[in-house]
């Protein structure tokens, strides 16, 4: 529904729209006057002025321009989410195509990670031929070459009860 729909002034002849010159020349002040009986020209024309508006109509009006003010936001709205939606996906698949790359690249640098516990922690002691020991015990062949790095995990212990050593990790 158009405004123009909602509410239409009365509509008025064109005699009625003539007002009597006499009329005008010797009627009272203008503030005075009572538009409603008078045949002057202010009376012809306040209907198309002044035309009371009913509750309905106000309404309809008012609904009028909800609905399209209501529909140019949301075509806006919609014209500014639309290459920000874009925009978000296409992020997130770069973050999730990241995020296996990074994962990739922590495993590849976890492989030759070997944890050894229960080895006991002596002062001094080299932990690389440690773990030559247990290997060697173990029946394993492993060479001082075959080890890149080798180190404690963790604070030292300090605690005499919790006789508990730290893992080794050897680097591989």
């Amino acid at each position: 529904m158009k405004i123009s729909d909602a509410v239409k002034p009365p509509k008025i002849s064109r005699e009625e729209s003539v007002p009597d010159a006499h009329m005008i020349a010797t009627s009272t002040p203008v503030s005075q006057r009572d538009f409603s009986e008078s045949p002057t020209l202010p009376t012809a024309i306040n209907p198309l002025i002044t035309h009371q508006v009913t509750i309905g109509e106000a309404t309809a009006v008012k609904l009028c321009i909800q609905d399209e003010i209501s529909e140019l936001i949301n075509k806006e709205v919609a014209k500014a989410v639309e290459p920000l939606k874009a925009k978000i996906t296409k992020l997130e698949t770069i973050n999730n195509e990241l995020n296996l790359q990074l994962d990739e690249l922590k495993q590849y640098g976890r492989r030759p990670l070997v944890r050894f516990s229960g080895i006991p922690e002596v002062q001094g002691k080299d932990t690389t031929d440690l773990i030559l020991n247990v290997t060697i015990k173990a029946g394993i062949s492993l060479n001082r070459d075959d080890v890149i790095n080798s180190h404690r995990v963790g604070a030292p212990n300090t605690n005499q009860r919790t006789l508990a050593p730290r893992q080794i990790a050897r680097l591989n």
